[in-house]
C-alpha cells in the first residue's frame, strides 16, 4: 500500500495552490491556509458578519458544525485548530534543501568554529562529515546509520526523510493521531482512517517519506482545476439567489 507520493500534495493548500500559509485542519482533517478558509467561508455564508450551524468543507464537501452561536463567517476559521504536522513538514523540508544546496562543510566540525569540506553525508542524522568524522560517526553509531558520499548526494538530489516528534490528533477519532498521507482523497489519516475508509487506497505514504520528494503532481492539478470549476458555479448560483431575494 505504501507509495512515493508528492511532498507538494501534503503542503499545499487546495483553495489557493499556495504553500500553506497558517494551516488550519477541519473535522474531516482536510487543511485550508487560514485566509483561504476564511474567504471560503464568507463566500459560504453570504457575507461577513454572517451566522450560520454550519457549511461544508472545500474538498470533500463534509458539514462542519459551528457550536458557538456567537461566531460569524469572518471569524470561524480562526477557531479551527492548526496542523502542526504540515508546520513541522515545510519547516523540515526547507532544512533539507538548504543543506543540499549550499556548500558542504563538515557539520561537527563546523560547530567547532573549523570550516573542513565534507565528503559524506549520513542519511540518518541529515548531517556532512569530512574524513576523520566520518570514521567516528560510523564508530559511535556501531556502523548503523547509511553514509553515502556528498558527489552521490547532489547527483541523486537526496533528501532524507526527517523524523517529526509532532504528534497531531485526529480531529475524528479520540486518542489517535496522524500517521500517513492518502493522495486519493488529500487528507491525513490516523491509523483508525486507514483501517476503515482508505484501506483500499494505493498512494498511502508517511509524513516523513513525503519530504524526500519534491515534483508537482500533475494529476492533483487536474482535480484542483475542476473543484475549482464546482466553486465558482456555486458562487454564481449564490450570487444569483441572493439578487432575487
Amino acid at each position: 500500500m505504501a507509495a512515493k507520493i508528492d511532498h507538494d500534495d501534503l503542503v499545499t493548500c487546495p483553495i489557493c495552490y499556495k504553500q500553506f500559509t497558517n494551516p488550519k485542519c477541519l473535522p474531516c482533517n482536510h487543511t485550508f491556509c487560514q485566509l483561504c478558509l476564511k474567504s471560503y467561508i464568507i463566500t459560504q455564508l453570504g457575507g461577513e458578519g454572517k451566522q450560520a450551524k454550519g457549511f461544508p468543507c472545500p474538498v470533500c464537501r463534509q458539514e462542519v458544525t459551528v457550536t458557538d452561536p456567537k461566531l460569524t463567517s469572518e471569524s470561524i476559521a480562526d477557531t479551527m485548530p492548526g496542523n502542526h504536522v504540515i508546520t513541522s513538514l515545510i519547516e523540515r523540508s526547507a532544512q533539507v534543501s538548504a543543506s543540499c544546496e549550499d556548500e558542504k562543510w563538515c557539520g561537527p566540525c563546523y560547530s567547532d568554529n573549523e570550516k573542513t569540506l565534507a565528503v559524506s553525508w549520513c542519511t540518518h542524522c541529515s548531517e556532512t562529515l569530512c574524513e576523520n568524522c566520518v570514521k567516528y560517526h560510523r564508530r559511535f553509531r556501531k556502523s548503523k546509520h547509511e553514509i553515502i558520499s556528498v558527489d552521490e548526494m547532489k547527483k541523486e538530489n537526496t533528501k532524507p526523510a526527517q523524523p517529526l516528534d509532532v504528534e497531531e490528533p485526529c480531529m475524528k477519532h479520540t486518542g489517535e493521531v496522524l500517521k500517513v498521507y492518502c493522495v486519493s482523497h488529500k487528507v491525513m489519516c490516523c491509523v483508525i482512517c486507514l483501517a476503515t475508509s482508505h484501506r483500499k487506497c494505493e498512494q498511502i505514504s508517511t509524513f516523513e517519506e513525503m519530504v524526500s520528494t519534491g515534483s508537482k503532481n500533475t494529476e492533483y492539478i487536474e482535480n484542483f482545476a475542476e473543484h475549482l470549476d464546482k466553486l465558482e458555479k456555486e458562487l454564481t448560483n449564490l450570487e444569483i439567489k441572493q439578487m432575487k431575494i
